[in-house]
């Protein structure tokens, strides 16, 4: 039996516009379990924040530990809370916002297993889009770069 602390684990913080942190807590690398079979995280998203709006190759489960706020799942909104579980497949564009005064906690899980390096590389990969596309503060940029993703599947900057 492997046992993990949750609230020992240092976590990385990801910035604005998308701000959460996010715990890998049971993953295929080496200092994780390596355990080949699944991606367990924590995400804690601040209030008011975000995830990006994005897909995976791999379906995810995630589970609302405590907050409220909204799933967004191909362009439909569903209010979620504490207990509530949700089934995302693979392919399927979705988005996590905390609408609340406090902070909201999932944990997630990936089947088949991968990196949760990984996972948070594409997370920061985001950010830094993000983040440069704001600089730019150029609407007609923000629009052709907001196309290409959302036709590619992969992220639209609000």
């Amino acid at each position: 039996m492997r046992i993990v602390k949750g609230w020992e684990e240092k976590g990385i913080t990801i910035q604005e516009p998308f701000k959460r942190t996010i715990k890998t807590i049971f993953s295929p690398d080496e200092d994780k379990g390596s355990i080949k079979e699944l991606l367990f995280t924590h995400a804690i998203i601040y209030p008011h924040s975000q995830t990006d709006y994005h897909i995976h190759d791999k379906p995810e489960l995630i589970y609302v530990v405590y907050g409220r706020g909204v799933s967004v799942c191909e362009g439909e909104e569903f209010e979620i809370q504490t207990d509530v579980a949700l089934w995302v497949p693979a392919g399927e564009k979705h988005q996590i916002k905390n609408t609340g005064d406090e902070s909201m906690k999932l944990a997630t899980i990936f089947v088949p297993g991968f990196s949760g390096i990984d996972n948070i590389k594409r997370c920061i990969w985001i950010i830094g889009i993000a983040a440069t596309l704001l600089a730019l503060k150029d609407a007609k940029i923000l629009r052709k770069v907001n196309s290409f993703f959302t036709k590619n599947r992969t992220l639209q900057i609000a």
